[in-house]
């Protein structure tokens, strides 16, 4: 099969606007970038750099609320489980204290497991607070 040049130019054409249609923020990228306050309008959004930092700060927000929400989903089941044991234990029965220790000891590991997810919450805040600073100083 031949192709003329006229069909191979068109081909080139459409694969080259698609990379420069991609490479752009979409519309809800940029209702995120406005609630998070970062000012979009004096911006340059077709430097590379730029968008490089915008789309950082959309994947370190969504990574800081990952985090977040596990490190909630994390320590609400630890209150839930060293309560419910300290419940189990109170009662006094034989049987019981031992189903209740065990509780106990998951209620404090869960516990445990949400630290670094809320540790890593603030350092993705942090980064991402960074990233918006740079942004700003990059309005000419």
């Amino acid at each position: 099969m031949t192709t003329t040049p006229h069909k191979a130019m068109l081909i080139v054409a459409l694969l080259v606007s698609f990379n420069i249609i991609s490479q752009s923020l979409s519309d809800t990228q940029m209702l995120k970038l406005d609630e998070l306050r970062v000012d979009t309008n004096d911006l340059n959004l077709r430097d590379e750099t730029i968008r490089k930092d915008l789309n950082r700060i959309l994947t370190l927000e969504t990574k800081r609320k990952t985090n977040k929400t596990l490190g909630i989903i994390f320590t609400a089941a630890s209150a839930v489980s060293f309560l419910s044991g300290c419940a189990v234990v109170s009662e006094g029965n034989g049987s019981s204290d031992i189903f209740g220790g065990l509780l106990i000891t998951s209620g404090i590991v869960s516990g445990g497991v949400s630290i670094p997810f809320w540790v890593s919450s603030r350092h993705r805040k942090l980064e991402r607070d960074y990233y918006k600073t740079v942004i700003g100083k990059s309005i000419p």
